[in-house]
């Protein structure tokens, strides 16, 4: 699976993109904006879908001009959790574009909406996009990226199915062993599942950000006797401003042992491989069977934040009942 961050000139999105198709994956490599424009003229309305997000009574406040500050997201749920909910809810969406907005849009960062546009591929959607917003022309603006244009869905703009996330009503979710598609719930309902390996990484959860929130969760603790707790970052420079900023010395000091950058864990190969009748909760991307190494192990899916805790735990755990 190949992650490329682009910003498209297409009539109804501009975005981050995960690929799965080989036509469109070879467009991504090309060099130039032409190229790429062409490649999506495949993409048809009646393969859009719509995924409107919003809090509580968040959707027709918006539509009345009510405050976007007020129509955030609980701090406990994730990009990680969205997406975890949409594919528990929805299932697969093999050769749709799930194209994402509505007022709670505004409270999900980037580093999330790069969690759930990377983890599109795995309800094999062939697009994940994001439309423009504040948000999104800040994390530019900061960058000094300039030249393009933010190009919003048509007010006209027809989609094969129109979906609702209600961010109120989101908690911390986990999906269990095999598939994250129609395979999650909440981790409050999941009963005390122990765990024998903890990851934390991967091009889906191994950002800066993410190893934040898995200090604030580790800082002062200690990872319970018998489990591994293995901390990947996604890359160099996330590893170097994760240590500069104490986020390594606060997961090392919990019992951790943090990697050089790698897929790590995540492919199964080395770096954290489970053996059988082993039980691990992973951040990564994928979690079928014989994923992370043997068959007879289990995965489950987690946020950061709950594979955090639950390392401290030994069970799958809801973070907010270790940070309170």
């Amino acid at each position: 699976m190949n992650f490329e961050n682009i910003l498209l000139e297409k009539k109804n999105s501009i975005a981050y993109v995960t690929v799965n198709r080989p036509k469109l994956l070879n467009a991504l490599n090309m060099a130039t904006m032409e190229e790429l424009r062409a490649a999506f003229h495949d993409i048809k309305n009646d393969t859009s879908v719509r995924v409107v997000i919003f809090t509580g009574a968040g959707e027709k406040a918006f539509i009345a001009g009510a405050d976007i500050g007020e129509l955030a997201k609980h701090d406990a749920v994730s990009g990680k959790d969205i997406f975890l909910h949409i594919a528990n809810e929805y299932g697969d969406a093999a050769n749709l574009n799930l194209e994402f907005g509505g007022p709670g849009l505004a409270s999900i960062p980037m580093h999330d909406r790069r969690t759930i546009a990377t983890q599109g591929a795995e309800v094999s959607a062939d697009f994940s996009t994001f439309e423009p917003d504040e948000v999104l022309t800040s994390f530019l603006h900061e960058r000094g990226v300039t030249g393009y244009d933010a190009a919003a869905p048509d007010p006209d703009a027809t989609y094969r199915e129109v979906r609702h996330v209600d961010l109120a009503a989101l908690e911390p979710y986990v999906a269990r062993p095999g598939t994250v598609s129609r395979n999650g719930l909440p981790v409050s309902q999941l009963g005390r599942q122990r765990i024998d390996q903890a990851f934390i990484g991967s091009c889906a959860n191994g950002q800066l950000e993410d190893l934040e929130i898995a200090a604030d969760v580790l800082r002062g603790k200690t990872v319970a006797a018998g489990v591994r707790l293995l901390v990947t970052p996604a890359s160099q420079a996330v590893y170097r401003e994760a240590m500069r900023l104490g986020y390594l010395q606060d997961i090392a000091d919990a019992g951790a042992v943090i990697t050089n950058s790698t897929c790590g864990a995540c492919f199964g190969y080395h770096m954290g491989v489970v053996g059988p009748g082993e039980v691990c909760l992973t951040s990564s991307t994928r979690n079928f069977t014989g994923r992370m190494g043997s068959p007879e192990a289990q995965i489950f899916m987690a946020s950061p934040a709950t594979v955090a805790a639950s390392a401290i735990t030994g069970y799958i755990t809801d973070a907010r009942s270790v940070t309170r």
